[in-house]
């Protein structure tokens, strides 16, 4: 932030300087380069930053944006029937003109993302007002203020005096300074999953080149009754049989006990032919059975292939091998990671993994029994969720006794209620109970049903039953409501599934777009 607010102060020429002689301009110039420079902290703090990348012409843009605004009146023709203002200091400036020129048209050009496009607006609000201009102004949460010299009488050597101040104390480069709660995962899981196997791959390096392998061949090697041992790293764990191979054998074991045995097609149909419902619905389930049913039986015949590969060597699938490896040194095996896809749980540990697996399938078991046996669907372990919520929406349509001559376009809408899934006894009359979403960036206080702050040492809140309908969209929506984005995966590398409706009275919903506020499933 040091090194960017100098070099954005620079872009001050003494013309832009002496362009105004308002009390806040110089203020107004300083935060002209701040807000340019949060923008590119703001980008750096993945997951809750964006991917756009702003350059010297977006400030230089700002700029002259800013003395276009503080010198209108200077080229507007007086016709003489309203007097020139006197005074510069009484002069009436647009700040929500100036606003929008920066929020829509220079820095907004380029970004298409609605809500990176709310989060610009908010931190223009903040900054760029005549409160964010005054003396006593201070960053929230950081105690950091505007530089004193930027109040003094217009000077020529001024710019360089608030470069001297920021050298001595720089903005600071926090989640606060970008009005944002800090947040303690703020690199993407892809990017934790790889730091992660590559210290395991630099253990396993470590190990191999220690293993002693025997040589399988059918000619002795001399020095040698049967076989000679050498330190190996390039052979694979199935191709020999090392001290290892009975531990990978329990693995295997204990895994396909626990692993469910599935359903058959046919058993499939038949349940949804007597379950009856929507017939999205039933193409949903079928989908999902479908997909479970799939990665069930590629985990149990890559453990039957590691079983009998233990008594064959021949067999050198490049798949059994690294299934393999992963078991032999307790990591959840990156194929079965890629097989499942967006359904996969957190990779702790093989048997957690699994016991996740089991819960899952429990779930869709009991789902295929009806909506009365499960009125509240953990919707994480589907596969699409879309399709869940295109349920929701094809029965909403269907239900709905709008005039038959006019076009609705329909919206979710959604309700955080204050229930746990135990407690949910029977389903709604209209859309669908569903749980299994985290909230980052707050908490959710059951008590009273609204949204607070969080702990910075708090990585997520996991939100109560939400109920999840679909109707005409509703243009009048206050200010108090804020639609926070719910997501597949914390990656945030894809569009919002759909919008979860937060309102809280009395707090304006930049606060939470300013936060990064997002849901995510997984």
């Amino acid at each position: 932030m040091k090194d960017g607010m100098i070099r954005s102060l620079s872009w001050i020429t003494p013309d832009i300087l002496s362009a105004c002689t308002r009390g806040d301009w110089v203020p107004l110039l300083h935060n002209l380069c701040l807000i340019y420079n949060l923008f590119q902290l703001r980008g750096k703090l993945a997951p809750n930053g964006w991917k756009y990348s702003f350059s010297a012409a977006e400030l230089w843009e700002s700029l002259r944006a800013a003395v276009l605004v503080f010198n209108e009146d200077k080229m507007t023709v007086n016709d003489g029937t309203s007097p020139a203002p006197s005074n510069p200091q009484n002069r009436a400036v647009s700040w929500t003109a100036l606003r929008y020129l920066l929020g829509e048209v220079i820095y907004g050009g380029q970004v298409h993302d609605p809500l990176d496009k709310q989060v610009i607006n908010s931190m223009l609000d903040h900054f760029i007002c005549p409160a964010a201009c005054k003396k006593d102004y201070e960053i929230p949460k950081t105690k950091w203020k505007i530089p004193s010299c930027c109040f003094q009488p217009l000077r020529s050597n001024q710019i360089s005096q608030i470069v001297s101040q920021i050298e001595n104390h720089p903005p600071p480069e926090t989640f606060e300074a970008c009005l944002m709660h800090t947040i303690t995962d703020s690199n993407a899981p892809g990017e934790k999953y790889f730091f992660t196997q590559l210290a395991q791959i630099y253990e396993i390096e470590t190990k191999e080149a220690e293993v002693e392998l025997p040589v399988l061949s059918s000619t002795p090697i001399r020095g040698s009754a049967n076989s000679a041992t050498i330190k190996s790293r390039d052979r694979s764990p199935l191709s020999v049989k090392t001290g290892k191979d009975i531990d990978l054998i329990e693995t295997a074991n204990i895994l396909l006990q626990k692993l469910p045995k599935g359903w058959h097609k046919d058993y499939v149909m038949d349940r949804l032919k007597k379950l009856g419902g929507s017939v999205p619905y039933t193409y949903f389930m079928t989908n999902e059975m479908s997909v479970m049913q799939g990665i069930l039986e590629e985990i149990r015949a890559t453990l039957s292939a590691i079983k009998t590969s233990i008594d064959q060597p021949a067999i050198n699938s490049p798949t059994v091998i690294s299934v393999a490896q992963d078991l032999l040194y307790q990591r959840v095996p990156r194929h079965w990671q890629n097989l499942a896809g967006s359904i996969s749980p957190n990779p702790a540990n093989t048997l957690t993994w699994i016991g996740d697996i089991v819960q899952r399938c429990s779930h869709l078991e009991r789902a295929l029994q009806g909506r009365e046996r499960v009125p509240c669907l953990w919707i994480s372990i589907f596969s699409s969720p879309e399709g869940l919520l295109g349920t929701i929406m094809h029965e909403a349509v269907q239900t709905f006794d709008g005039a038959a001559n006019t076009f609705e376009v329909f919206d979710f809408t959604t309700e955080i209620t204050n229930r746990d899934k135990d407690h949910i006894r029977e389903s709604p009359h209209e859309g669908m109970f569903v749980y299994g979403i985290s909230l980052y960036g707050a908490s959710w206080e059951r008590t009273i049903n609204e949204m607070q702050d969080v702990s910075p040492k708090s990585k997520f809140t996991q939100l109560p039953v939400i109920h999840v309908t679909a109707g005409p969209s509703q243009t009048d929506r206050t200010h108090c409501l804020y639609q926070c984005p719910v997501y597949s995966t914390r990656a945030m590398d894809d569009k919002p599934l759909f919008y979860l409706d937060i309102f809280n009275e009395n707090v304006h919903y930049s606060k939470w777009a300013l936060r990064g506020l997002c849901c995510c499933m997984r």
